[in-house]
């Protein structure tokens, strides 16, 4: 049975802002080398053990799914690092992860090809590949016997601005290393409190957004679950049109689809349910999600002070800061736990402790119908 990448490349550009804007996400940044997060996304399982040789794992062409307007950014990023896709399915608005992983879904099975899907968002960083691999071959020798699985970070410290997964029974462990447990449920995102006893128990893992299952699998699930929005898919699936590498749902259907996620659509109720069709596979692969600039602070190359500068920075006395320039000079002198972005529109200044909040100027900024939330001074079109 093949395995199908599904790359999710959504999103609003609010979390990396000013850098990421709305026509220009953080997937689409160059933050930790030379290729964005989607490329590096792409490349994530190249290597041995996926190439349908001396009985590894067969893998098919990547099949992305990304907003319109972003299709040729998409494109032009995966012919950059000679990356040949199956396909492009563009949403004309984001319904979120139950509704796009439904499309690539049908999408596979009308190719008769009932695939094991592995979804990832193409906007984390994993630094250990090698650990990410051996997670995906032990959630795919589960997926194949018809589990729905997602996989659970292991957490270093206690996080308050992640969901939790609380694991239950051991239902299988492979190398040691990938214990796959019964979903005992999903957690809300926790106060500091709750968080640190969840660390302590040593029962929870963060919850990645990570995927697999077959096409067939999931299909049968949400059409159970959620059967408003597997009819709305189908017919936005059905009523669109190719265009060579694109493939454009049917915008009355899809718009008319009610927005979901893949956890509260479906792997919440099935951790309900007595029968252990969901699991969760433990993954400890130097991940992260990239939610806000403190994490692109954690993963810099850090000074002696502790900060992480980039471009042409002067900095006097100043620690534990990121301080990123694109254009012009930017100084700082006595500053400590700071977030400096400048680009051609726009400087941004933050206290680092505050960098999950960047919301709130995100909503100022469009309820004033401020360019700069949309797009940078340079705009990127075919």
């Amino acid at each position: 049975m093949s395995l199908c990448p599904v790359i999710l490349a959504g999103g609003g550009g609010t979390r990396l802002w000013p850098l990421s804007r709305a026509h220009y996400p953080k997937q689409f940044l160059r933050l930790f080398g030379k290729n964005s997060m989607l490329q590096e996304t792409l490349v994530r399982l190249d290597g041995p053990g996926f190439d349908d040789m001396d009985g590894n794992i067969p893998l098919l062409a990547p099949i992305i799914v990304c907003n319109e307007v972003h299709r040729f950014l998409v494109a032009d990023q995966a012919k950059e690092i000679n990356k040949v896709l199956q396909s492009i399915i563009l949403e004309p608005e984001g319904r979120n992860t139950a509704p796009a992983l439904t499309v690539v879904a049908r999408a596979l099975l009308d190719k008769a090809e009932d695939a094991v899907m592995v979804m990832m968002p193409s906007d984390h960083i994993i630094s250990e590949l090698t650990h990410f691999q051996d997670a995906i071959k032990a959630g795919y020798q589960m997926a194949e016997q018809g589990y729905l699985i997602t996989f659970g970070i292991k957490p270093h410290h206690a996080e308050t601005g992640y969901g939790y997964i609380q694991c239950g029974e051991t239902l299988n462990e492979l190398h040691g290393i990938n214990k796959i447990h019964k979903i005992q449920g999903f957690k809300e995102k926790p106060d500091a409190q709750l968080a640190q006893k969840y660390l302590d128990s040593g029962k929870h893992l963060w919850n990645s957004g990570i995927f697999m299952m077959k096409a067939s699998v999931w299909c049968r699930e949400i059409e159970r679950l959620q059967a408003d929005i597997y009819s709305a898919c189908l017919q936005a699936y059905e009523k669109g049109k190719a265009d060579k590498l694109f493939y454009r749902l049917d915008k009355d259907a899809f718009t008319r689809c009610r927005s979901d996620s893949i956890d509260y659509a479906v792997m919440e109720k099935l951790s309900n349910e007595e029968a252990p069709l969901s699991a969760v596979v433990a993954l400890d692969a130097g991940w992260s999600d990239i939610g806000a600039w403190s994490a692109v602070w954690e993963l810099g190359e850090q000074d002696k002070d502790g900060n992480v500068i980039d471009g042409d920075v002067i900095q006097i006395g100043t620690s534990n800061s990121l301080l990123k320039s694109e254009h012009r000079l930017v100084a700082a002198l006595g500053c400590d736990n700071l977030v400096v972005v400048e680009t051609a529109d726009v400087v941004m200044v933050a206290s680092k402790d505050k960098a999950q909040e960047l919301k709130e100027i995100i909503s100022t900024l469009e309820a004033r119908q401020r360019e700069e939330r949309v797009t940078h001074r340079r705009v990127f079109r075919p």
